[in-house]
């Protein structure tokens, strides 16, 4: 089951799907800081996609005789994670590395940024 986290690209809160590359700087740094900062939106981007995959997948569904779906295993799995478990998650994906890359081309210091954002937090 994929996750927006497994790709290059990012899906806005309007559900419009960019590539990394077409994101501006400013976007691109903002959706780190909520990575980095913000363990509960990561949880909620994923169980969100897991749920949409399941949808959209032969996955064995969710039912009533069958709590323990892969629905269900991957949300509580999700859930299980720490705060620090679910940032560096998404720090470490595809979609997270692909956006400290892409800020690096542009001339972002990325480890200066990630230590301004824990001064601030």
């Amino acid at each position: 089951m994929n996750t927006r986290f497994d790709t290059v690209y990012w899906t806005t809160a309007r559900g419009e799907v960019l590539s990394v590359k077409e994101m501006g700087t400013e976007h691109l740094m903002n959706t780190l800081n909520i990575f980095s900062r913000r363990p509960t939106a990561v949880i909620s981007m994923l169980i969100r996609d897991i749920e949409a995959s399941a949808a959209a997948c032969s996955c064995v569904p969710w039912t009533k005789e069958n709590q323990q779906g892969v629905v269900t295993q991957s949300i509580h799995s999700v859930t299980s994670m720490t705060a620090e478990e679910a940032c560096m998650y998404a720090l470490n994906s595809c979609l997270g590395q692909a956006m400290q890359t892409e800020l690096t081309s542009r001339g972002v210091n990325i480890n200066n940024y990630f230590d301004l954002l824990k001064s601030v937090g």
